[in-house]
C-alpha cells in the first residue's frame, strides 16, 4: 500500500506539474517547431531581462498595478479572463517566465546554470526586476500555483514595490514525488533521454486531465490549443527538463511567512483541487498575518479557468479594500 501511494503520488507530481498543455492536448514529435517571436506574432511585446526576452502583456492604467504570475507550464494565456476586466481601473501586467509561454528559451550556460534560472527564487528576483523595468512602484502580485510561491518570495525579498498579494491555489506543498523528479532531472546522463521521453509520453497524458479541472468535460478545443501553443516553440523540451530540475526548493517556513505581516493577502483554493492539498493552502494562509482565506466551490486547481467571475469578484473586492499607500 505504501509503495502504491508513492507511485500514485509520483504520477500526480509528474502529471500535474507538466501543466495543462501537456495534460490536455496530445502533441506529437512531428508538430511544427517555431521561433518564440514567430509564435507570439509581430504585435507582441518583449522585455529583455537577464539576457532573456520575456513575453509581456501590459494593458490599462491605474495604481496599484496588477501583476499576474502564471503557474508551472502555463503562460499569460491562463489569465485571459481577468486581464481585460481588471484594466477598467488598473494597469495589468502578465508575463511568461523563462522556460514558459512565449518567452525566449534560455540556451546559454550549463544545464545546472539554466535550471537555476527557473527556480522560484529566480522568478521572484525577475518579477522585481520587471517591476523596476516597467516603472511600477505599486503592485499587487496575483500568483497561481507555483506563481503564488514566486509572489511570496518576491515579497519576502523586497516589499517596497508590493502593495499586496492574491494567491490562487498556491503551491503550498509540492505533490509527492516532485523532489525525486527534480533529482532525476539533474542527472546528466538522464536529461537528454528525458527530453525524448517528454516528447513521447505527451499523447498518453490526456488521461491526467481530471487533475487540473473539477469538470474537465467543459474544456473546449480553444483552451487546449492556448495551453499547448508554447509547446511548439523551439527548445521547449530541453527547457522543460531544466525546469523540472528546479522543483525541489523548500517552501517558505512559518517564520518566513510571519515576516509578511503588513502585506495585505488574499488566499483562495478550489474545493476539488487535486494537485495542491487544501489543508496546506489553509495552513499557509493562517501563517500569513491578517491573510484572508476563501475556498471556491465546484472548482479544481484552475479557479481562473473554472470560476473566472468569482475570482474576478474576489480580486476586485480585495483591491477596493486596500488601505491607501502613503
Amino acid at each position: 500500500m505504501v509503495r502504491a501511494r508513492t507511485v500514485i503520488g509520483f504520477g500526480v507530481a509528474a502529471g500535474s506539474m507538466l501543466g495543462a498543455a501537456l495534460v490536455l492536448r496530445p502533441l506529437t514529435r512531428d508538430k511544427e517547431v517555431r521561433d518564440y517571436r514567430d509564435a507570439a506574432g509581430e504585435l507582441a511585446t518583449f522585455v529583455e531581462l537577464g539576457g532573456v526576452e520575456l513575453h509581456v502583456v501590459d494593458a490599462g492604467a491605474g495604481n496599484p498595478a496588477v501583476v499576474l504570475l502564471h503557474g508551472f507550464a502555463a503562460s499569460t494565456f491562463s489569465w485571459r479572463h481577468l486581464v481585460e476586466p481588471l484594466t477598467a481601473a488598473h494597469r495589468v501586467v502578465a508575463f511568461d517566465r523563462p522556460g514558459f509561454g512565449l518567452s525566449q528559451r534560455p540556451t546559454v550556460g550549463s544545464r545546472d546554470e539554466r535550471s537555476e534560472m527557473f527556480t522560484v527564487a529566480a522568478g521572484a528576483r525577475l518579477t522585481l526586476e520587471l517591476l523596476e523595468a516597467l516603472d511600477i512602484h505599486e503592485a499587487i502580485l496575483v500568483g497561481h500555483s507555483l506563481g503564488g510561491m514566486v509572489a511570496i518570495r518576491a515579497a519576502l525579498h523586497d516589499r517596497s514595490r508590493i502593495s499586496g498579494m492574491v494567491l490562487v491555489s498556491p503551491a503550498a506543498k509540492m505533490p509527492t514525488g516532485s523532489s525525486a523528479l527534480a533529482r532525476l532531472s539533474r542527472v546528466e546522463g538522464l536529461r537528454t533521454p528525458a527530453e525524448r521521453v517528454a516528447r513521447t509520453v505527451m499523447p498518453r497524458a490526456t488521461r491526467l486531465a481530471p487533475l487540473l479541472w473539477h469538470d474537465h468535460r467543459s474544456v473546449d478545443q480553444s483552451v487546449l490549443d492556448g495551453y499547448a501553443e508554447p509547446f511548439s516553440i523551439d527548445g521547449w523540451d530541453r527547457s522543460l527538463i531544466d525546469v523540472l530540475a528546479s522543483l525541489d526548493e523548500a517552501a517558505p517556513s512559518p517564520s518566513e511567512l510571519a515576516r509578511l505581516e503588513g502585506v495585505p493577502t488574499l488566499v483562495m483554493v478550489g474545493d476539488h483541487d487535486r494537485v495542491i492539498r487544501r489543508g496546506a493552502v489553509r495552513s499557509l494562509a493562517e501563517a500569513i498575518p491578517g491573510a484572508t482565506f476563501v475556498e471556491l466551490s465546484d472548482c479544481g486547481h484552475l479557479p481562473q479557468e473554472e470560476r473566472p467571475e468569482a475570482v474576478l469578484d474576489l480580486v476586485n473586492s480585495f483591491l477596493d479594500g486596500l488601505p491607501a499607500r502613503s
